[in-house]
């Protein structure tokens, strides 16, 4: 991979199908906190167990991260993680603000992918430590919801709902299969 910055671009190229999987995902995930996609009346919410959902959720996040295993190059994501380190054990309060404020700033796809898997990090921790309370509400199960839908939209780079078509990734490669969908 090159080190200019132009890892993304390789990666999306290296692993294509894979950047469309992580797509796919995070709308699932997203769409599957809403209530009126559930299959549950309005009145049953409050007393359903929304546990067996919540594994589903930890399930995918696991899922999510795995592919973020695979697209960001190993030595890119150690950096990234020893970066983390220090910044709580040996920056002063001001240089970590700084490093912070450039990472969320995302002017790059790498940022972007890094912030995406750090907060896949830790919601995977919130989540599983939520599960072991064995009953999770529908207000504890939509807060969580509410949080993975805050890092999928604010995420400058990989969120899937900036436009109704991806086309990096909605592409039908079939050329006949193509020209029937144009026609509709």
């Amino acid at each position: 991979m090159k080190k200019n910055g132009n890892w993304v671009s390789e990666s999306k190229r290296e692993h294509k199908r894979i950047y469309s999987e992580l797509d796919a995902l995070l709308r699932s995930l997203d769409r599957f906190f809403y209530a009126e996609n559930l299959l549950i009346s309005h009145e049953d919410l409050t007393i359903k167990n929304f546990h067996d959902e919540l594994i589903a959720v930890r399930d995918v996040i696991f899922r999510i991260l795995g592919l973020l295993e695979v697209i960001i190059p190993e030595s890119k994501k150690n950096a990234y993680l020893f970066q983390k380190f220090t910044e709580t054990k040996f920056l002063n309060d001001y240089t970590r603000d700084l490093f912070k404020e450039g990472l969320y700033r995302q002017d790059t796809p790498g940022k972007s992918l890094y912030l995406l898997y750090d907060a896949f990090i830790n919601l995977k921790g919130i989540v599983t430590d939520l599960l072991r309370s064995k009953k999770i509400s529908y207000l504890g199960y939509k807060n969580i919801g509410q949080l993975i839908s805050k890092e999928i939209r604010e995420n400058i780079y990989f969120n899937p709902f900036r436009t109704d078509i991806n086309p990096e990734f909605d592409i039908i490669e079939n050329p006949q299969i193509s020209e029937i969908v144009k026609s509709i």
